[in-house]
């Protein structure tokens, strides 16, 4: 608490401090086999990284996203979800969706960092390249470009796949057989998710229904970072 003063009459300000795992942060390297990471951050002002290491033994990934920080005690551990995009799990072009559970516990001027696997979520569609996902609180939607884009839903509660399952139109007459088709997907701040694929979208509302569909390729934008012309 700081004490101050205006105009004669003291003030009090109370100041809040961040719990200790919201000051530290986890940087991804991501290789085909698995990836590398660093925790760093500012604690007890000691600042710099506090660990790192590989996490590895997949088959091909490509994506990676981190789920929303739950913290397991209001000062000095919380606990993560990792979804890695595997497009090539067992070598025979198989879409695999591996969780695992980050945990950050906080000790004084240090920190340590692992991650335990959760469970590997099979997709119905064909591995390739590239890949794209996107989540929100409710639903993750992973799709490979390949030939002809797919796209599976995963339900983040009980990591089970949803029924619904897209496959785009065949690519736009004039394309070289060996390009990808277009597949691109989006999440918003409000969790609403585009799925473009070639010249068809579709758009999600939070919990995964279909909200707006047609040609072209309407996205939304993406929470926090910028929507890119291909």
């Amino acid at each position: 608490m700081m004490i101050g003063m205006r105009g004669g009459v003291a003030i009090a300000a109370f100041c809040l401090a961040l719990p200790a795992h919201a000051q530290v942060f986890t940087s991804y390297w991501l290789g085909p086999t698995g990836f590398l990471w660093e925790t760093c951050g500012s604690l007890q002002g000691d600042s710099g990284c506090f660990g790192g290491g590989t996490v590895n033994g997949y088959g091909n990934l490509c994506a990676v996203m981190e789920d929303s920080e739950h913290p397991n005690n209001a000062s000095v551990s919380s606990k993560q979800r990792i979804y890695l995009l595997d497009n090539n799990a067992t070598g025979k072009d198989d879409v695999v969706l591996h969780v695992l559970e980050k945990k950050i516990v906080v000790n004084g001027s240090s920190a340590q960092t692992t991650f335990t696997d959760v469970t590997d979520v099979p997709l119905s569609i064909a591995g390739g390249q590239p890949c794209q996902a996107a989540a929100n609180k409710n639903i993750i939607a992973a799709g490979i470009a390949s030939q002809n884009p797919q796209v599976a839903l995963i339900d983040k509660n009980t990591l089970s796949v949803l029924p619904r399952h897209f496959v785009g139109r065949p690519r736009p007459p004039g394309r070289h057989p060996t390009t990808p088709g277009m597949l691109s997907i989006q999440s918003d701040a409000s969790g609403y998710i585009s799925i473009v694929m070639n010249d068809t979208f579709e758009i999600l509302d939070p919990k995964g229904q279909g909200e707006e569909e047609g040609g072209g390729a309407f996205d939304v934008i993406p929470q926090g970072n910028a929507l890119i012309l291909p």
